[in-house]
């Protein structure tokens, strides 16, 4: 069986490649001490210097007459890649050779298996259980890896607020039944967290079917796009936690498997190790326990996931209102925008009018100037053969016989340039209703080509463009007027 996992453990792809410190040789340590008289389990949390290391690892029992159960070694990955571990690898060594972990060791950085549990890059642990022949003084050991010192601390903390049951802390799954805790206890940490966000962000929107969304629409709230889009991004952020828990309840269920097979296996072990054990008549059995307890966790996961998909319609109805919200205020801009480019043409519009009149003014003064300007020129001598008289000059006469016919001519000339701006306008509106008419009726005369049969080209087929088409159509407008004109004139 090593051989198999020597080989995995060369094979496989490294998900945690870890290093270790040059000069770091204190660690921190866990230990389970169980009172015999009692059966209460103490813990202990314990830096061990270099100089205590041998002893400590030959310690069975304390000065209370305690008998050691389980410890375990915390090492923290540190470091600006969170990858190395604060112990110095010969120290390492010496643990897992103590421990009889050097092949758990290799092989946890590949996959998990019991006695090397990975839950990378966060948490991986390898530990040993081993049942003594000739004594009950069972003990486990192992070492927990952790990403960073808060990580450890949170787990150390939660191990030293609960009572233990010395049965639990017995099995060889305890660890796994530890983590399967912290990891349940994670989830309701998130949800809580997460489901507090959302009720922010529902009594912002006003988006979850209560009197809140009235009320703000009777005050006529509105919420800037700007707190929107952040509001959405908090929801995806959201939506991206919440998938992680699938993560953790899918590790927690292969703990709670790994529970079971322990809690049998350890009672086979016992039973045939049985007739060379000095066993005691309570000597416990933390199967059935295990058991009970993997039950009633899986219980609480069926209700984790419930809460978790329910946080996340939550979630995904929070988005979908942000986002139909920020496409409102978009909405409203662009009728903001439109009303007050509507206003700009009007004033235009007005302007041109303006323009226009101005124009239309200066269409009647422009000829009586320009005869004014004319006459006033030395090319007419006005004074020759006649005297100053108070009458009126026929000259006058003369301007006005000239000033009156220009300015018709004039507005005439303007009129028919309007006209014929127009017709211009009629005519490519024309074009556009005959080629819709002829797009409606003849759907393939969209395409790029199509083939005219005719007497001029020897009945073959010819390439024409929708051009030819729209000539064609046209030319027979024509004719058919023609006909009806020849016809008129024959009667």
């Amino acid at each position: 069986m090593e051989e198999v996992y020597n080989t995995l453990t060369l094979t496989g792809a490294k998900w945690w490649d870890l290093q270790h410190s040059p000069n770091e040789e204190t660690f921190k340590a866990t230990q389970f001490w169980l009172d015999q008289t009692s059966k209460a389990v103490g813990v202990e949390i314990q830096t061990v210097q270099p100089a205590q290391r041998d002893a400590w690892l030959k310690r069975r029992t304390d000065d209370k007459g305690r008998t050691l159960i389980a410890r375990y070694v915390w090492l923290s990955a540190t470091g600006p890649n969170k990858n190395e571990i604060n112990l110095t690898k010969a120290v390492q060594n010496t643990l897992c050779e103590q421990f009889g972990l050097r092949t758990a060791y290799k092989y946890f950085h590949t996959f998990r298996q019991a006695f090397a549990f990975c839950f990378g890059p966060k948490l991986a642990a390898i530990w040993s259980h081993r049942l003594s022949k000739t004594s009950t003084d069972d003990i486990t050991e192992g070492i927990i890896f952790t990403q960073g010192d808060a990580v450890q601390q949170t787990y150390l903390e939660f191990i030293s607020k609960i009572p233990w049951n010395h049965g639990i802390c017995l099995s060889s799954a305890f660890l796994a039944y530890l983590f399967s805790m912290v990891l349940c206890s994670e989830i309701d940490t998130l949800q809580k967290n997460i489901l507090q966000g959302v009720k922010e962000i529902e009594g912002e929107t006003g988006f979850h079917g209560f009197a809140e969304r009235k009320k703000k629409l009777e005050q006529g709230r509105s919420l800037a796009t700007e707190a929107m889009v952040e509001m959405s991004a908090m929801a995806s952020g959201f939506t991206t936690k919440l998938a992680g828990t699938g993560r953790k309840t899918d590790m927690i269920e292969q703990l709670l498997e790994l529970m079971l097979k322990r809690a049998s296996e350890d009672r086979a072990n016992r039973e045939r190790l049985a007739s060379g054990r000095k066993a005691k008549e309570d000597e416990p059995d933390g199967g059935p326990i295990l058991e009970a307890h993997v039950e009633v966790m899986r219980q609480r996961m069926k209700m984790q996931s419930s809460e978790t998909k329910y946080i996340q319609e939550r979630v995904q109805i929070q988005i979908s209102a942000t986002f139909h919200t920020i496409s409102q205020n978009d909405t409203l801009a662009n009728l903001e925008v439109a009303e007050e480019t509507s206003q700009i043409a009007y004033y235009s519009y007005r302007d041109a009018s303006s323009m226009k009149t101005l124009a239309f003014v200066t269409m009647v003064f422009l000829p009586g100037s320009f005869i004014s300007a004319l006459f006033s020129t030395q090319v007419f001598n006005w004074e020759a053969g006649g005297g100053f008289s108070v009458g009126v000059n026929p000259r006058f006469g003369l301007y006005w016989v000239i000033t009156i016919p220009l300015t018709l001519i004039v507005f005439l000339l303007y009129y028919v340039w309007i006209g014929k701006l127009k017709r211009d306008v009629d005519k490519r509106k024309k074009d556009r209703e005959e080629r819709r008419k002829t797009l409606t009726e003849h759907p393939d005369a969209s395409s790029s080509s199509y083939s005219i049969r005719g007497p001029g080209n020897g009945g073959k087929g010819r390439t024409a463009t929708f051009a030819d088409h729209i000539k064609l159509k046209r030319m027979r407008t024509r004719t058919t007027s023609g006909h009806a004109e020849n016809g008129s004139n024959a009667v």
